[in-house]
């Protein structure tokens, strides 16, 4: 069987033709990007989430900004509302149901402390996007999936700045692959990425 990966440099890299030998699920649409802005933004963000946005497929854009009051939250998620609704990219708020509703973001994203999936679409709606943080428990992710959440996200992969990593599946394990297979949610996703710091 050939090597997944080219060793010929000091960095390993993945053959370019590793994706042919899997045959695509033509009822799946392509996969899209799911951004979570910097822990830290002002008021000239905007400019870049919309240079970001327009560089490739993003599905939806997370406003996560920890330790700030929700009313400067609110006075910067307006410019960076409308550059996502332009581009048709959904706008997810952190944490936050009472925010989302406030703001009329397309849906919510919610820690294991932050709320019930179930209260977020009574408050928000049928239509809402209400993902949920799973840390690195598939059981987690069973119930959050059961309780109506539209994805759920696993993480974080490696530490960060934003918050003491409490739980870390590995991406190299096949545990840490196999977490999602069977979640009744319909998407998942990972935080940070699965890609090691530099």
């Amino acid at each position: 069987m050939q090597d997944d990966f080219d060793n010929d440099s000091e960095t390993l890299s993945l053959d370019p033709h590793f994706a042919n030998r899997f045959e695509r699920d033509e009822r799946r649409g392509l996969c899209k990007l799911y951004l979570i802005s910097p822990p830290m933004i002002d008021t000239g963000f905007a400019e870049t989430l919309a240079a970001a946005l327009d560089a490739g497929p993003v599905a939806a854009f997370q406003l996560r900004l920890k330790g700030i009051d929700d009313h400067r939250i609110a006075e910067l998620a307006g410019p960076l509302q409308a550059v996502c609704t332009a581009r048709e990219v959904a706008f997810i708020v952190n944490d936050s149901i009472g925010l989302a509703k406030r703001l009329g973001a397309d849906g919510v994203h919610l820690g294991q402390d932050d709320g019930d999936p179930r209260e977020a679409r009574q408050v928000l709606g049928a239509d809402a996007q209400i993902g949920v943080t799973c840390h690195d428990s598939r059981h987690l992710a069973m119930e959050a999936g059961e309780a109506g959440a539209d994805y759920v996200a696993f993480g974080a992969f490696y530490p960060t700045d934003t918050k003491e990593t409490k739980h870390q599946p590995d991406p190299r394990s096949s545990a840490g692959g196999r977490l999602c297979s069977s979640c009744p949610a319909s998407r998942s996703v990972a935080s940070p990425p699965p890609t090691p710091p530099r």
